[in-house]
């Protein structure tokens, strides 16, 4: 086998991509997260609802389906606002201050849309990016109750439409794609230690005698 330094790393890079991709983004929802700190709880909020659906946008340019990631977004908050507008003031669509607009909430939707997608392509690799922004979206719902924006009702259909148009009409081929593209990831890592020693960069396991 080639002894090119070349070659092992771009192997190791290749076997690695994803993952580091995945702690990238995790890293960099963190990051935000810790520089809201201080502010009002509501205006929290607000930043984490912007953070998610950008952080799914850089992951998904960076595995080619931004252009399926915008429209599926865009399609979310166009239902969002056409019930906002089109229910006028019935009391479903009533704030708890008074005001209209209510129905559903958009924060909610932004959020659960973007946090839904991150759970959904990066938590096959690093288990816990799932539960990290599904609870970032819980936390911006649970924000915009507590701010007297909307009713948990309102937050809940927030919710639904998001994950709703991020989940809805995905083909299987895209489902045996990313299964095979986890598998193969999976075996790259495995392989990488074989790889190491293969370079002499690892030491064979020694041999007991029997």
């Amino acid at each position: 086998m080639s002894s090119d330094p070349n070659s092992l790393l771009r192997t190791i890079s290749g076997a690695m991509n994803r993952s580091t991709l995945a702690l990238a983004l995790c890293l960099l929802t963190a990051v935000y997260l810790t520089l809201c700190v201080g502010s009002a709880r509501d205006r929290i909020g607000d930043r984490v609802q912007i953070a998610l659906p950008v952080v799914g946008l850089a992951c998904s340019t960076m595995k080619n389906g931004a252009r399926d990631y915008v429209l599926r977004f865009a399609g979310a908050m166009t239902v969002v606002h056409g019930l906002k507008n089109g229910l006028g003031e019935t009391p479903l669509n009533m704030r708890p201050g008074g005001s209209d607009r209510g129905f559903p909430s958009g924060h909610t939707a932004a959020s659960a849309y973007g946090a839904s997608y991150l759970a959904r392509e990066c938590g096959s690799f690093v288990p816990w990016v799932g539960p990290v922004v599904v609870l970032s979206a819980g936390f911006v719902a649970g924000s915009r109750v507590e701010s007297g924006h909307h009713d948990l009702v309102q937050v809940m259909a927030g919710a639904l439409v998001g994950v709703a148009f991020d989940r809805a009409a995905r083909n299987q081929r895209a489902k045996r794609r990313r299964r095979l593209s986890g598998l193969r990831w999976r075996r790259r890592v495995a392989g990488i230690p074989v790889l190491l020693r293969s370079h002499g960069v690892l030491p064979f396991p020694e041999t007991r005698p029997t």
